[in-house]
């Protein structure tokens, strides 16, 4: 199935709190990934990454137009160091909430 490619262009502040200018993120939104899961009912996500972080946000924050799953990253396929093969970036929350090599989406109450 196909989803709808999406692309951001947007300064991107790291979590070691450098500040990289007009990065262009590709990807999907996070919203229409959670659409194939045909959710009845959920108030938050948990976004966990291979590493054991994790993030938790609302609703609103992850279905936001700015909160996409990142394939690719200023052209290039992203690389391990980026967080191959999915990264997550949610525009209004950055720095240290920068999710790198996603692996599982949960949703919750």
């Amino acid at each position: 199935m196909s989803m709808p490619k999406v692309e951001l262009i947007t300064d991107f502040l790291c979590r070691s709190g450098r500040v990289e200018k007009d990065v262009r993120f590709e990807g999907v939104r996070v919203r229409d990934v959670l659409t194939l899961a045909h959710p009845l009912k959920y108030n938050c996500v948990r976004f966990e990454s291979l590493d054991g972080f994790y993030l938790k946000v609302d609703r609103e924050a992850a279905t936001s137009d700015e909160s996409i799953i990142v394939l690719r990253m200023n052209g290039s396929f992203l690389t391990p160091r980026r967080g191959y093969p999915a990264r997550l970036f949610i525009a209004s929350l950055q720095g240290p909430n920068s999710l790198k090599w996603l692996h599982r989406i949960v949703l919750t109450e």
